[in-house]
């Protein structure tokens, strides 16, 4: 039997081990020995271009697909474009043939590699932006008829599509509608010219589906302008109105009360004939109720050209168009009779009369016929509500304008009763939308702001609710009193809610401490139906504040959950999923656990997460 030197020993070792390591790299799976890069040329293009793949590193003589995830689920679906890709003995990989940028919004996309491998497959991807191609037209308006030429650029080079005018704006190529074929050259430019068909005066989309495969890839507006112009555009029944138009020949023009396309014995007409190539005539507006009416041009029997006119009457204007009850309304008025006394009420049961118990006011108009004044809010539910005028008295017509009655403002506490030292977060809801304020604990009960109270500031967001953290003041006994909110700060506050005041001994400092949490706080892409786990220091039972562990959103609702205590964990689950993409608060109370001592946490123990989509 030979025995071998310590020294020999680990050289003959050694040299296994190298031996073992040269032949796994000359494996054929592992030839390239690096990362697989994949790279895409070009990186950015519009839809229709189409796109090589290569890439190096890849496991040898491998073979899969790649393919444009539009969708962005990392799943090859059937209306992805797709090729045939692999590799070769140096892990070089090749695509079949080019991958076509699909007709998709722009913005980044993912381009995957699958290849099949022994040990399943293996995948990776790059980053291709699909970039939004341009079209800019040399007039943006004009009459029918007039010509214009659209520019393209940054389409998909030699590829070929439609450039069109929605006549009926539905975004899809219709037969009826002016249309030209066209091809970018090699740099994605083109030209086309279009005649802007014979329409009524409105703003219309002009698009290019270019590949032409039923994506609109660019699009821009062209406003028609009508040849027949109406002066002025709106007033009282009698205004006398003046018709205009060029190049249109001879013709009626009428105002068409009844919208039938045809001259009725009772509307206004005249006919209109070219002088130097323009029509000049005019027409008294009738007694009809106020709205908006079409005075029209027929020629030949054929209704050529149309202009809205509107109607007007008495009206009603607020400065604003929603309040809380309290809250004082602007109101003017105009066009009523002139030098006219009357009054204006709020609408609360909504039956269009003037009640006994409904708040008025008494109004009298100028020369004009125009008026100012203002009015509260009554003390009614929330809900839309008329503001009516009538002027005189007893009037046959009375105006309204519609007023939205807010929800008064409300306040919850995540907790309404804990000992002093105890942080509380207040959300208020259905304040006045982005207003700065205050939030106040109430000492002395005296319902007003005093320096030595305890306050916070708060902003509503834009639907009148924030969020605050207020701590009740150290100084505090045992007892019943209010946290207000005063938003906006004028002196008077919006919304109150009790608090009461324990005589628990907060254990300051408190021993028992969180020893990690998950979610950890700020985590983010968070399942929708997450258990919340605490582990405390210690073994820990449940303290007097147990049942105020709570979630909320951060919209202030509070969230229904269950909470269970094992040991030294505390676990919190929501009954239902949670919101997507929605920001959560945690709020476990200092009291709400105590070790075997009896001694609870130093403060509030307050986590916050994000919720995935």
């Amino acid at each position: 039997m030979i025995l071998l030197s310590g020294n020999i020993f680990k050289r003959i070792q050694y040299a296994f081990i190298i031996s073992a390591l040269l032949l796994l790299l000359l494996r054929p799976e592992t030839v390239s020995g690096s990362i697989p890069t994949l790279s895409l040329s070009p990186i950015i293009a519009p839809p229709g271009t189409p796109v090589t793949i290569t890439g190096t590193g890849f496991p040898a003589n491998k073979s899969g697909e790649a393919w444009f995830d539009t969708n962005m689920d990392g799943i090859q679906n059937a209306s992805e474009p797709y090729v045939s890709a692999g590799t070769d003995g140096n892990g070089v990989l090749t695509a079949t043939g080019e991958l076509t940028v699909p007709g998709a919004p722009p913005g980044y996309y993912p381009v995957r590699v699958r290849l099949s491998v022994e040990s399943g497959h293996l995948e990776t991807y790059n980053l291709f932006n699909i970039s939004r191609p341009n079209i800019a037209i040399g007039l943006s308006s004009g009459p029918p008829g007039t010509a214009i030429i659209i520019s393209g650029s940054d389409f998909a080079p030699n590829e070929s599509g439609w450039a069109w005018f929605d006549t009926n704006k539905n975004y899809t190529k219709d037969v009826d509608e002016p249309a030209m074929w066209v091809t970018p050259d090699e740099n994605g430019e083109f030209k086309a010219t279009l005649t802007i068909p014979n329409v009524a005066p409105d703003s219309y989309p002009v698009l290019v589906d270019l590949p032409n495969d039923g994506n609109n890839d660019s699009w821009t507006t062209f406003n028609v302008v009508s040849q027949f112009i109406v002066t002025p555009a709106g007033g009282i029944p009698g205004t006398v109105i003046s018709v205009a138009g060029l190049g249109l020949g001879l013709g009626t023009a009428w105002f068409d009360s009844d919208n039938d396309d045809l001259v009725d014995a009772n509307e206004p007409s005249v006919t209109v004939n070219e002088v130097n190539g323009r029509i000049t005539a005019s027409l008294v507006i009738p007694n009809v109720p106020q709205g908006t009416y079409p005075v029209k041009l027929s020629i030949n029997n054929t209704v050529q050209c149309t202009v809205n006119f509107t109607v007007k009457g008495p009206s009603l204007y607020l400065n604003t168009s929603k309040g809380l009850p309290g809250q004082s309304l602007v109101v003017n008025g105009r066009l009523f009779p002139p030098n006219t006394t009357g009054r204006i009420w709020f609408d609360s049961n909504r039956n269009s009369v003037k009640d006994a118990d409904e708040l008025d006011k008494k109004v009298s108009t100028g020369n004009s016929g125009d008026f100012t004044t203002s009015i509260y809010i009554p003390g009614v539910q929330a809900g839309v509500y008329a503001l009516r005028a009538e002027i005189p008295e007893g009037a046959a017509s009375k105006p309204a304008v519609s007023v939205t009655v807010m929800p008064a403002a409300t306040l919850t506490l995540s907790l309404n009763s804990a000992p002093a030292g105890t942080i509380v977060v207040v959300n208020g809801k259905d304040f006045n939308a982005r207003t700065a304020g205050i939030v106040w604990f109430d000492t002395n009960g005296n319902g007003k702001k005093d320096n030595s109270e305890t306050s916070v500031k708060a902003v509503t967001e834009e639907r009148g609710s924030f969020r605050a953290v207020l701590t009740v003041p150290l100084t505090a006994k045992p007892g019943a009193y209010c946290i207000y909110a005063d938003i906006p700060a004028w002196g008077k506050p919006e919304a109150w809610t009790d608090f009461f005041v324990n005589g628990v001994n907060p254990a300051y400092p408190g021993e028992l401490d969180v020893s990690s949490v998950t979610p950890f706080d700020g985590a983010v892409y968070v399942h929708r139906l997450p258990t919340i786990k605490l582990m405390f220091n210690t073994i820990a039972v449940k303290g007097p504040d147990f049942g105020s562990i709570g979630l909320s959103d951060e919209d202030g609702n509070s969230v229904k959950v269950n909470v269970t205590m094992s040991g030294k964990t505390v676990s919190i689950r929501p009954v239902g999923l949670l919101k997507g993409g929605k920001t959560y608060v945690l709020l476990v109370p200092a009291l709400s656990a105590l070790d075997t001592k009896g001694s609870g946490m130093a403060e509030d123990f307050i986590i916050t997460f994000k919720t995935r989509l």
